[in-house]
């Protein structure tokens, strides 16, 4: 005989084994149950659905990247009055992923973003007056935003608020408002923050 006959007992624990290895395969995902609740929910025509579905696609963490769906959806989100896709696909429009770089809409959602008052909107804007990007170049404008993102808990608008304050760019020098603001980034982990502050200090700044 070419193969000894199995024993009885190696057939339990190969049957124990298969079962095992089933039960797992068939556990459904996380990742890709709430993918499909998304996906549900966006064809749906639920907003924030879409917008979920347009970010996961753009980031690729829970689906392959695939920028070109995440245009399409978060154009559906957006078009819906939905702040975070209008951001999300400002973005897309202003570096051409996913679809024709075209500057003049990255701005148009991108006011339409801010004018909702979302953080990240408003840092973004603050961040083309700061580099003079598409529009002319205005520090009083981008602390203004900064301001505005800042106050909504936004840590790198904090960061980047904080050190204006600190070298006086577009606003009055101001150490102690510099350090309350990199203090708040900080809370939140943000590493410039953190080292901009060790500088500070340095220099002998009471904390």
């Amino acid at each position: 005989m070419l193969f000894a006959k199995p024993h009885r007992y190696l057939l339990i624990i190969v049957t124990v084994c298969l079962m095992t290895a089933c039960a797992t395969t068939n556990t459904a995902n996380p990742a890709n149950e709430k993918l499909a609740q998304w996906e549900k929910a966006a064809e749906a025509g639920q907003a924030e659905a879409q917008y979920k579905l347009g970010a996961a696609y753009s980031s690729g963490q829970v689906v392959p990247k695939d920028n070109v769906k995440a245009v399409q959806w978060l154009q559906k989100s957006a078009a819906q009055g939905n702040a975070k896709a209008q951001n999300g696909l400002s973005v897309m429009y202003l570096q051409g992923l996913g679809v024709a770089k075209d500057h003049a809409k990255g701005l148009e959602w991108l006011q339409k973003s801010v004018m909702q008052g979302y953080p990240k909107a408003e840092y973004n804007l603050a961040i083309l007056y700061k580099k003079g990007q598409l529009i002319e170049k205005n520090d009083a404008q981008a602390a203004a935003w900064l301001q505005q993102a800042a106050l909504q808990g936004d840590a790198k608008a904090q960061t980047d608020l904080g050190i204006m304050y600190e070298l006086g760019t577009g606003i009055p020098q101001n150490t102690r408002l510099a350090i309350e603001w990199l203090q708040k980034a900080a809370a939140q982990g943000n590493s410039e923050a953190k080292n901009r502050l060790s500088g500070i200090y340095a220099k002998g700044v009471n904390k």
